[in-house]
């Protein structure tokens, strides 16, 4: 069910999209609550006000959309404030096997496209509208399970973050990898967030209070720097080089999304004040020019639909508790959901939001060991060593 929560997929009916990832997360709670015992023993404020925010905006513009974005608000955010010894458990297990499988795939597909040429859908395999995955002369761009490469390095990176939450530690191999990985989609996104985790590693290294820990992490941020250097000089320079003029045109304003962003620009400096307070309803929305009006990010197109000043206080509150209750790598770490172009109401963003505003879990491990605020030493995770 999480894999359908969080994995984004498109219907000719788009509403059955969210209609089904709410109806999974729904799933997700009934099992947690009822059969692992777990509860939500506080609601944040905040989320009840982001709730009522975007209901309140929205009453005189009523639409199916708005239906199915409450409902999805609500559950992510409950379901990121659930906590039990077991479900904490077993919330990190799902969360890994979620990203293990997207992983796999991806280097599946990548490996099979640089040995035999071959654009393998596997998005296509099982959900019924194909990917957008494709080679560009001699690249490919690969997607895995999802749509197309911008997106896979997009959730991955954000289920990424959640489970970093769980667990309470950004700087393992596993994390590597999987920001390796997300490197292979040559999305520009991709590369920049994967330089802002690499700095969230290192932020963290050097807090860490153990020498041996400290050690430890350094080698694999070195390892990390390393290993991609590696990867650039091994692969063939045509590759390379049709990699890298890739990446300059995508940086560039001249494709669909840059002119978007034009576009959105253009007609934020025209409404921003009428989104100061409270914010605007999501028909028309942010951008009604715009071909994909997310692709602005979630700080302005959240910012147009919840309100600045909300917004700005939400943002704020979550740096702070990031930083003081895990750890301020973690601020670094986040950066890239401000520029994650999903919509205000995907549910994987309320999950990571419900799951900072109500603390770290028994599953965080020993949070002392970092310089700052010291907390109770909390357990491990039985059978996930860093």
């Amino acid at each position: 069910m999480f894999f359908l929560a969080a994995t984004p997929f498109e219907l000719n009916q788009s509403g059955f999209v969210y209609l089904i990832k709410a109806i999974a997360l729904g799933g997700i709670i009934v099992y947690a609550t009822l059969i692992r015992d777990a509860r939500a023993s506080t609601f944040s404020p905040l989320i009840a006000i982001a709730f009522l925010l975007f209901l309140v905006t929205n009453l005189t513009a009523w639409s199916d959309r708005v239906a199915i974005a409450l409902p999805l608000i609500l559950f992510g955010a409950v379901l990121g404030q659930v906590r039990g010894t077991k479900w904490d458990r077993d919330f990190y297990s799902v969360v890994f096997l979620f990203i293990a499988v997207h992983v796999a795939a991806l280097i599946f597909a990548t490996l099979l496209y640089y040995t035999t040429s071959t654009v393998l859908d596997i998005h296509g395999l099982v959900f019924p509208e194909a990917s957008r995955a494709m080679a560009i002369g001699d690249i490919g761009r690969l997607s895995g399970f999802h749509t197309e490469p911008g997106t896979y390095s997009q959730w991955t990176l954000a289920a990424l973050l959640l489970l970093a939450l769980i667990r309470g530690v950004l700087s393992t191999q596993w994390h590597a990898v999987v920001i390796g990985s997300v490197l292979m989609t040559l999305s520009l996104w991709g590369v920049l967030a994967s330089g802002l985790f690499a700095l969230a590693f290192l932020v963290e290294a050097v807090l860490v209070r153990d020498l041996s820990s400290k050690s430890r992490r350094l080698l694999i941020v070195a390892s990390f720097a390393l290993i991609g250097i590696g990867l650039s000089y091994l692969i063939s320079p045509e590759i390379r080089q049709a990699a890298i003029d890739f990446l300059s045109l995508k940086a560039s304003f001249s494709t669909q999304s840059g002119l978007d962003k034009l576009r959105a620009a253009h007609f934020l400096s025209e409404n921003y004040t009428k989104a100061l307070l409270l914010g605007l309803p999501i028909d028309p929305g942010f951008c009604p020019t715009c071909i994909s009006p997310q692709d602005s990010g979630l700080a302005l197109t959240g910012s147009f639909y919840l309100g600045f000043a909300f917004s700005g206080f939400l943002a704020a509150v979550i740096a702070v508790r990031l930083g003081t209750l895990w750890n301020w790598g973690f601020v670094f770490a986040i950066l890239p959901l401000f520029v994650w172009k999903a919509h205000v109401y995907e549910p994987l963003l309320w999950i990571i939001v419900g799951y900072i505003l109500a603390g770290p879990s028994r599953a965080c491990t020993d949070p002392t060991r970092y310089a700052g605020r010291a907390r109770r030493p909390r357990s491990r995770i039985a059978g996930h060593a860093q």
